[in-house]
């Protein structure tokens, strides 16, 4: 080899993609995916207290059917509200809540959420959250039992402040059933837009419980949970960049400089019939990484070196083979085999034909 051949170094070249191009692979995901999940992070949400001025809070009891129970503190402002409260003795099941209702032409849209979430303290151990709605058609104008109902219990531990309820969790209790003298649901909530919603927290307690309980409600929202699509995308982008991170990494590996790339492919034309070629002593005579031949080779030709430099050999015994008379053992001795038998086993492998019949069929020499 000569001089310039020894100062190849195992450098590789840039990716085959331009900087400018693997930039654009990296970041374009970045620039879609970014706003997406600020979107999506920054949970949809719809407040019912504080600061929504079209939703109002009215208080409930039991007296339209006859019950006694007490409201003996409600106080509303910016931050909370305050409600105290106490059950009747005059009826089997006393109960009292609050009621949040929308301003007329602003329907709370229940189809746009999936979650109810609360702030909120209680010493009241179990809360009935009430999800109420005026159909038309079936239900009376303010009288609140023909409203059709949706109905989810919540266990309030005293240590515990947030709550997060899912609207599929709803469900119509049996006693709207008995109220309404039906046994089937009126089935029209949440998908419709132009209902009128009313979302209560109501209490419900026994005949001669006197004690006092209060309730703070700090916030009340319903939320949409992206949970599920923040996963999803995630484990999607995690996927993109592994794999170009893969991809990024061959194409560093196996793309060469264009004079190394060809004094590589020259070297091995011109020494596949040596017999003491391999691997180890062309990396040397290049100043090659052997490792980066062999996954140059395995990239655009599917070879290890030792199956390229046959391959080579075979193509050469092809061509001699057609156009020369020689014999086949100075063939195989030519071509670096050791063994003429073994050149001519290799040869019927590849070819199915032996050297010598090869030639029959192939050479046009007299």
């Amino acid at each position: 080899m000569n001089s310039e051949n020894k100062k190849i170094n195992n450098r590789v070249s840039k990716p085959a993609l331009s900087k400018n191009k693997n930039l654009i692979l990296i970041v374009l995901p970045l620039i879609l995916i970014i706003p997406l999940s600020i979107y999506f992070l920054n949970t949809k949400e719809y407040i019912l207290f504080p600061e929504n001025k079209s939703i109002s809070c009215y208080t409930y009891a039991d007296s339209s059917l006859g019950g006694n129970s007490r409201i003996l503190e409600y106080e509303s402002n910016d931050s909370r509200i305050i409600f105290k409260y106490q059950f009747g003795n005059s009826i089997e099941l006393p109960f009292t809540g609050l009621t949040f209702m929308a301003d007329r032409g602003k329907p709370i849209k229940l189809k746009d959420f999936s979650q109810i979430y609360l702030n909120m303290e209680s010493d009241f151990s179990r809360i009935s959250l009430y999800i109420k709605y005026f159909i038309p058609g079936y239900s009376v104008k303010d009288v609140y039992p023909s409203y059709n109902t949706k109905e989810a219990i919540l266990n309030c531990p005293p240590d515990q402040k947030t709550f997060t309820l899912n609207l599929k969790d709803f469900s119509t209790p049996s006693w709207w059933y008995e109220m309404n003298g039906t046994s089937k649901d009126i089935e029209a909530w949440q998908n419709e837009v132009n209902l009128d919603y009313e979302i209560s927290i109501g209490f419900t307690g026994l005949t001669g419980d006197s004690k006092i309980y209060s309730l703070t409600i700090n916030h009340f929202s319903l939320r949409k949970d992206y949970t599920v699509i923040i996963i999803i995308g995630s484990i999607l982008l995690l996927s993109y960049y592994f794999f170009l991170l893969i991809f990024a990494n061959n194409k560093k590996k196996i793309h060469l400089d264009s004079p190394i790339r060809d004094s590589l492919i020259l070297y091995l034309s011109e020494n596949f019939n040596q017999p003491d070629i391999t691997l180890k002593k062309s990396a040397h005579d290049l100043g090659m990484n052997p490792k980066t031949i062999e996954q140059f080779l395995h990239h655009h030709f599917r070879r290890d070196f030792k199956t390229y430099i046959m391959d080579l050999k075979l193509e050469k015994a092809k061509e001699i083979l057609k156009n020369t008379n020689n014999n086949i053992s100075e063939i195989a001795y030519f071509l670096g085999f050791k063994y003429p038998s073994y050149f001519n086993r290799i040869f019927l492998r590849a070819y199915g034909l032996s050297p010598g019949e090869y030639r029959k069929q192939h050479n046009a020499i007299p």
